[in-house]
């Protein structure tokens, strides 16, 4: 197993069709500071008024989906092997909006959105930036791995 540098963290990348590796530690911390970020784009004041359940629980709840964005990157990298393309910085294009996002549904709503709809949220945010300047096939492979993975994994950890 090789490591390389993807975008501001590391990702383990592997040969095709080997095992999912294991959760690094170092990409879980990035991910999950930088979704608390996109959150904070939002005025986070009303973002925990909306929620009225307390931060604690609303931050338990954001970073439940932090292992499920980690396994679908970890999962596009194994399927898509040495040469997969990094065009950007994950925890910019994929993590950041994601925190973004939850909290603009949030504060409308005063609610977490459902896990499906979080999962959904994520695979196309990772399809969209794996598949930047790719062609056609690679495109179909970046698709088959992130739905390979939605169909065996639950949205979140808890």
């Amino acid at each position: 197993m090789q490591a390389v540098k993807s975008s501001l963290a590391i990702s383990q990348r592997l040969i095709p069709g080997t095992p999912t590796p294991q959760r690094d530690p170092h990409m879980i911390a990035m991910y999950s500071a930088f979704i608390m970020e996109g959150m904070h784009d939002k005025d986070y004041d009303a973002v925990l008024t909306a929620w009225n359940g307390g931060c604690v629980e609303l931050v338990w709840e954001v970073m439940g989906f932090v292992p499920y964005l980690v396994d679908a990157i970890n999962a596009v990298a194994s399927e898509c092997g040495e040469d997969l393309e990094y065009p950007g910085v994950l925890e910019y294009e994929v993590a950041a909006p994601f925190g973004l996002w939850l909290a603009q549904t949030v504060t409308a709503t005063g609610s977490m959105p459902a896990p499906d709809a979080c999962r959904a949220w994520l695979n196309d945010a990772i399809v969209d930036f794996f598949a930047k300047h790719q062609n056609a096939e690679r495109v179909a492979q970046i698709k088959a791995a992130v739905a390979s993975h939605a169909g065996a994994t639950p949205a979140t950890s808890h």
